[in-house]
């Protein structure tokens, strides 16, 4: 007698790009996945996101923090999720310390090349290391950070306004 597996259709992660601290959705994709693939890769509010696999240096290990912006989701094998117990480290702060020049130093330290391909693990990222100042500090940082991060929201937004404007009148003027 065989065994039964149990399929289940979800959207997949398939593309990310990270810009700073933005995580910009590039493509998804509706998979039907094994139900162990499914609870293994399944996406919650908070997990890094760390890029697997790169040509450089630079760009292996950009990190992204997934904020639910689809429940239900699952990510890809290029993708490597990495889940904090939140009363200790808030995901912004380790996010961010990533980005610094000691996290990326270390991200790089763990990076294998091999034909030219970086490339990360599981238990690669698993040994990353992260300062854990008080959680109170930690949520004084990422409170700073989200309201630095809408201004910046808010200003882009104007000078895409200026700049249509821009546009318009420079057609009107000049056809």
């Amino acid at each position: 007698m065989g065994t039964f597996e149990c399929f289940k259709s979800v959207t997949s992660l398939s593309q990310i790009r990270t810009r700073l601290s933005l995580f910009v959705l590039v493509k998804q994709l509706k998979l039907a996945r094994r139900m162990t693939s499914y609870k293994k890769t399944l996406l919650q509010n908070g997990d890094l996101l760390f890029v697997e696999g790169n040509g450089s240096p630079d760009q292996i290990g950009r990190v992204a923090i997934w904020r639910n912006e689809i429940v239900p989701c699952v990510h890809q094998n290029h993708l490597i999720k990495s889940r904090f117990n939140k009363g200790q480290v808030i995901p912004t702060f380790a996010m961010y310390y990533f980005m610094t020049s000691k996290g990326r130093e270390q991200i790089k330290g763990k990076a294998v090349s091999t034909s030219g391909l970086y490339t990360l693990s599981v238990s690669k990222i698993s040994d990353l290391m992260v300062p854990v100042p008080p959680i109170e500090l930690q949520n004084q940082f990422a409170a700073f950070v989200e309201q630095t991060d809408k201004s910046k929201l808010v200003i882009q937004q104007s000078l895409d306004k200026l700049e249509t404007l821009k546009k318009s009148l420079m057609q009107e003027y000049f056809g």
